[in-house]
Formats: C-alpha cells, structure tokens, sequence
C-alpha cells in the first residue's frame, strides 16, 4: 500500500492523537490531475447512476461532472458516474455552498486558473475584484447604506453580506463529495446518506446530523482536497459513525458525518459523536505551526434562506490621497 506523508501543526498533535485512536485515514482526492479524456472514455461504458442509480436507459451521461465542485476550485478532475440529472440538482445546491463560502472564493483566489470570481453583496451594493496577487478593489455598485466611505474624516463601513443560501444545501454539497469520493465496494453500506442526497425532505429524522466542524486557518489552499475516514476495524461503537469526511479549501477545512448502516429506522433520531480531525498539511517542503485560528462546530440543518453576514470598518489618511485610474474596472463579474 502506497503511503502518504503529511504534517501536523504542533498544536494539533493532541487532537490527531484523539483522532487516530478511533479513525484510520481511508481514501482521499486531490484535484491536481487531469483526468477529463479518461472520465470521457469510462462514461461510454457507465451502465447507472452512482447518485439517483437509473440506467443509462432512464437517463443521460453526456456533460462533465467534477469529482468535487467546481466552484471550489476543481477544474481538472472529472467523476464518470454522475448523470446529467443529478449534476444539474448537485450544481443548485453548490450555488448556496459558494454564497456561503461569500468573499473567501474571491479573497482566496479559489479559482487559480482563471482569474479569481467576483464578489457581489446580498444588496447588490459592493462588489469585490481581486486586480494583482495581494490587490483588491472594493467598490460601489449601487447606492446604497451598504457602503460609506467619508473621505474628510477617513472612515470607511462596508457591508459584505453574503448572497443567500440555505444551510441544508451546503451540507448537502458536502455530502455529494463525500460518496462521490467514496469507493465502489462501500456504496452499499451507505444506501441511507444517497437517498437522503436525492430527497431530503423525506428524512426529518437525521436534519441534526447536518452540521460541519468548520477549521479555520491562516493557510490558504487554492485547489479543494477531500478525505474520508473510516472507523477502525477494532472498535465496536455505536455512538461513532463509520466514516467521516473532511474537506479542505481555502482557509477553511470542513468536516461532516457521512450516514451509513449505523443508523437504522430504529435509531435515526439518535446522536453521533463527531471527532475532531486535526488539520492536514500536504506540502513538506513548507510545514507551520500555530496554523488553526478557530474551530466551531456549524448547524447546517435549517432549510430557510439565510445570509452570512460580514463587515468591514477601517480608517485612512486623507493628507495624501491620490486619485488613480484602474484598468478593466468595465469588466468585473
């Protein structure tokens, strides 16, 4: 078995002890491979669906599918198993994932190659461009009590609401890359968590399992690296879920359960115990410490409209400022 090495940030040594005590990694994806004509080539032979399960009779297998969200950052690795159906439903909920992620995809340049996506406020009053490696161009596009900036006295607010979205969907989102990473032999186990991605409505019973354990950090991670955990062989206990997945973009890493056979008809309504995995970091050549910001478990279970709130307030010096003249501002989103 080929091995992966990683490092752990020295604060989080505890917490992968804690960890490796009750779940072994598993299968993990990057997305550094190019794997598009050969995901082409495997979708000719597909005979169902790894998400809805119909047949190549019941439904179509001709748009590219990613492994893991685009939006994330994901341009280079394709699954062959998913049908245009479910691409089409998955790509809708991955729309609340992204306005929940808010400025993070622009300020983290998720997308590394293109030019890194826009921002737009709830109000449609701010928008943010990233212009240069470490430049961006916060801006007004309509007027509006969102955006206040006081040129004699220096001060500046600006509110940075996200767009809105619905908890449930990004869990949801997060989910789908869980069993769309998930090996073939597994998917039986796991007949609960794929009906509950095609109709969530019908299973009230496990809304509590949908929450993330959100990491925050000061690493930025341009392109998204997804892990699942399973729970060790030698343990027998029922307040464990099988397997865990972990998800890691930008700054943030999340992870959630994956529903599996432990949770029967009998028992749905009952609570799992989430361990905390520590954060990964892949590169060797340049390894930190003092790394995590903050960890807080987040409830993703509501499915009403919310948005993310999120401001700005900074003061300037107005003896010196200067009017200048910024390229391609006619082009933003």
């Amino acid at each position: 078995m080929e091995k992966t090495f990683v490092y752990i940030a020295k604060e989080d040594r505890q917490i992968a002890d804690t960890f490796r005590q009750s779940y072994d990694p598993y299968v993990y994806q990057g997305s550094l491979e190019e794997n598009l004509k050969e995901a082409r080539r495997l979708k000719k032979d597909i005979t169902h669906c790894r998400f809805c399960k119909r047949s190549r009779q019941e439904t179509k297998f001709k748009e590219n599918t990613h492994m893991l969200s685009k939006l994330l950052g994901n341009y280079n690795y394709y699954s062959h198993d998913e049908c245009d159906t479910c691409n089409r439903l998955f790509g809708t909920r991955e729309t609340d994932l992204s306005c929940f992620l808010g400025t993070a995809r622009t300020f983290d340049h998720l997308l590394t190659e293109r030019k890194a996506p826009g921002f737009e406020s709830g109000s449609g009053q701010v928008g943010v461009k990233k212009i240069g490696p470490e430049a961006f161009y916060v801006f007004q596009k309509r007027e509006g009590e969102d955006f206040k900036v006081d040129m004699e006295s220096g001060q500046a607010k600006i509110n940075l609401d996200s767009q809105i979205y619905r908890p449930d969907n990004v869990y949801l989102s997060l989910l789908k890359m869980a069993l769309g990473i998930m090996p073939e032999k597994d998917i039986s186990n796991y007949a609960l968590a794929f009906k509950i991605l095609q109709e969530p409505e019908k299973y009230p019973e496990v809304r509590h399992l949908f929450k993330a354990n959100v990491t925050e950090t000061e690493m930025v991670i341009a392109r998204p690296f997804a892990q699942l955990f399973r729970r060790r062989s030698d343990l027998n206990s029922p307040d464990l879920p099988q397997m865990l997945f972990c998800l890691s973009v930008g700054r943030f890493m999340f992870q959630i359960i994956v529903p599996g056979s432990e949770l029967t008809e009998a028992n749905m309504g009952k609570s799992l115990d989430m361990r905390v995995a520590p954060y990964i970091q892949l590169n060797l050549q340049e390894t930190h410490d003092r790394v995590v910001q903050k960890r807080y478990m987040k409830d993703l279970s509501s499915n009403e409209p919310i948005k993310k709130e999120d401001r700005m307030q900074f003061s300037f010096a107005t003896d010196n400022l200067v009017s200048i003249k910024i390229e391609g501002l006619t082009d933003l989103f």
